[in-house]
């Protein structure tokens, strides 16, 4: 029900694009839904970043894993920082102007606030904590 309630949410919100001039919430959604997609990219090259590392950790073999990346660690790393470079370099034009356009950047980060909201709130809600590689539970793996 919660994906309803939020797919709900986003096609009013899609709805309000008609409503202001220019397509100025279109901009807004579409910027979100990108910035969405890096961070989804930068979360999945962490977690698998931290996944491999917590399995050798606790001296399990990688040949007992269905799959393993060729690239590790050189891969998520190389992920991380693409990620982070195309998060920082949405509209990097805005910060060197002659005067910093505050509504340019406002209007390509508007997912970050809402990503960082979504993110707090779950982990204060959950009260969640980064597990430690050696607590890392691995028993659904195999």
């Amino acid at each position: 029900m919660n994906a309803v309630y939020f797919s709900t949410i986003v096609g009013m919100a899609a709805f309000l694009t008609s409503l202001f001039g220019e397509g100025t919430i279109y901009t807004w959604l579409l910027n979100a839904a990108g910035l969405s997609g890096f961070l989804s990219w930068l979360g999945i090259s962490i977690t698998h970043y931290r996944f491999r590392k917590a399995y050798i950790a606790q001296g399990r073999d990688l040949k007992d894993l269905p799959y393993v990346s060729k690239w590790y660690p050189f891969g998520p790393i190389l992920a991380t920082l693409l990620c982070v470079t195309a998060i920082l370099g949405q509209n990097y034009s805005a910060f060197f102007g002659p005067e910093i356009d505050w509504y340019g950047i406002l209007i390509s980060y508007i997912g970050l606030p809402l990503f960082f909201l979504a993110f707090l709130g779950y982990k204060i809600v959950k009260r969640t904590k980064m597990t430690p590689l050696q607590e890392a539970d691995f028993s659904k793996v195999e």
